[in-house]
């Protein structure tokens, strides 16, 4: 009888252990709700702030990217003074 009282109570009490005697498993989740909302909110977040840094860092790459072609497309002084040199004796 004492056995079957301590059963009993157990029935109340959910348990993840597989080795507990009324464990059965289970398709339902038992996190609450709000817990896997929040979770989900948590990784949204995570992922947003990850595609903002990602938009960030190509946008620098970008940036020095023009930067270099600008300063690639400005002759040197010696090519200009050899422009200007060539055009002198053109004239």
């Amino acid at each position: 009888m004492v056995l079957m009282v301590i059963h009993w109570e157990s029935l109340d009490a959910e348990s993840a252990d597989p080795l507990f005697p009324d464990w059965i498993p289970s398709v339902f989740s038992r996190t609450p709700a709000t817990k896997r909302k929040r979770e989900k909110d948590m990784v949204k977040g995570y992922e947003r702030h990850n595609r903002m840094k990602n938009m960030r860092v190509e946008k620098q790459k970008q940036d020095v990217t023009d930067v270099i072609l600008e300063l690639s497309s400005v002759p040197d002084a010696e090519d200009e003074q050899q422009y200007d040199t060539d055009n002198a004796r053109t004239s």
